[in-house]
């Protein structure tokens, strides 16, 4: 793909020199390939390095959180607040199982390395984040318990990058993402 994309590149720059200009198609064509070009120049983050597992499985954890109290965040109505609360599990749950994917292919040592590393990590959870949801799920269970509890599953929402876990705790769940 980069040899195309250079290609391409250098093709449009043969054009523009030659005084005409390149059919937009091909000039589309070019930005593109820059384009392209410039994505692969970027590093990979190495998901099966447990360190680097642990610290991706956090943030998202924490970003997680951050999105729901900003979602909760001024007490919208429970029917204007509950799609917008399902998409969000949803949007987690994918990054979730997509990271457990590396959690799987890891032996018996980088796992336990994961576990620990992410265990303590729970603890530095931004406690306005968890005092703003605790709140809302407090505030909404009467209204609407089912997105009450959707909120609480965010506590547990690391669950779906442990997959022996989340067939433990929920076998539905787990044979509906196909884990």
């Amino acid at each position: 793909m980069k040899g195309f994309a250079i290609g391409v590149i250098a093709v449009s720059i043969v054009l523009s020199a030659c005084g005409g200009d390149a059919p937009a198609a091909d000039q589309e064509t070019a930005a593109l390939a820059e384009e392209a070009v410039v994505q692969e120049e970027m590093p990979l983050v190495e998901y099966n390095d447990p360190e680097v597992l642990a610290v991706v499985l956090l943030d998202n954890y924490y970003s997680a959180y951050g999105d729901l109290a900003a979602l909760v965040a001024g007490n919208p109505p429970a029917a204007e607040l509950k799609p917008l609360v399902a998409e969000l599990k949803n949007r987690y749950i994918g990054i979730f199982v997509e990271l457990g994917s590396y959690y799987e292919a890891m032996d018996a040592t980088a796992r336990s390395t994961v576990d620990a590393r992410v265990g303590v990590g729970f603890g530095n959870l931004n406690m306005d984040y968890f005092n703003a949801v605790s709140q809302a799920i407090t505030s909404y269970r009467a209204e609407d318990g089912e997105l009450a509890d959707m909120m609480v599953d965010f506590n547990i929402i690391t669950q779906y990058a442990f997959y022996d876990l989340l067939r433990r705790q929920d076998p539905e769940e787990a044979a509906r993402l196909g884990i």
